[in-house]
């Protein structure tokens, strides 16, 4: 059972039935999930989208029961994908022959994020809620290239628009545990997190 999983395990034995968490304005949220970088192939042939393990921390200030702003910083992870190529199918040797276009070639791609974001929450029950996110991120991107020997690095800063769609449950007077899908508009990210939030 990979990290992920047993997080779910944890959390469902975490949820309770008390009353939806009513602690003062300021959370701490920490996240562990799963993302997908969209758009990953391309010229090199690599394939169209790859997952990798993502990590979360953020603190937010509750205006209100149902409104939040939320700081905070995210971590994709490092995902690399694999392809063998000839001279017809990679743009770098397209037409081209000889030793460094008949071989193999991989793309590793990284990225982390500072996002600001306004989480709005509706209750269903006393002890869960939906909650929606709309903000903006600014996200480091960093691709390594490597055909045969030769070796390629690029980084980009971008900024994104960030959207999410989540589930809140009270685990305890102070604690909520959390389920959200997350995308970053530009550079092409999906994020599925399990996250714990510590009200104080």
């Amino acid at each position: 059972m990979n990290t992920f999983a047993k997080s779910l395990v944890v959390a469902a034995g975490l949820i309770s039935t008390g009353a939806w968490a009513e602690e003062g304005p300021w959370y701490i949220a920490g996240t562990i999930g799963r993302e997908t970088y969209r758009g990953f192939g391309g010229v090199n042939q690599l394939p169209d989208s790859v997952s990798e393990q993502s990590y979360g921390v953020a603190v937010g200030y509750r205006f209100n029961r149902n409104v939040a702003l939320e700081l905070g910083a995210l971590n994709f992870g490092e995902a690399k994908g694999f392809n063998n190529y000839s001279p017809m199918n990679l743009h770098p040797c397209s037409g081209i022959s000889g030793p460094l276009c008949n071989g193999s070639g991989s793309r590793t791609i990284s990225a982390n994020a500072a996002q600001v974001s306004l989480v709005v929450s509706a209750p269903i029950t006393d002890w869960v809620a939906i909650y929606g996110r709309v903000g903006a991120a600014r996200t480091k991107l960093k691709q390594t290239t490597v055909l045969d020997s030769i070796t390629t690095d690029e980084s980009a800063n971008k900024s994104d628009g960030l959207g999410g769609i989540g589930l809140a449950f009270n685990a305890a007077p102070n604690v909520q545990v959390t389920l959200e899908w997350q995308r970053l508009t530009s550079s092409k990210i999906d994020n599925a997190a399990l996250g714990v939030r510590i009200l104080f």
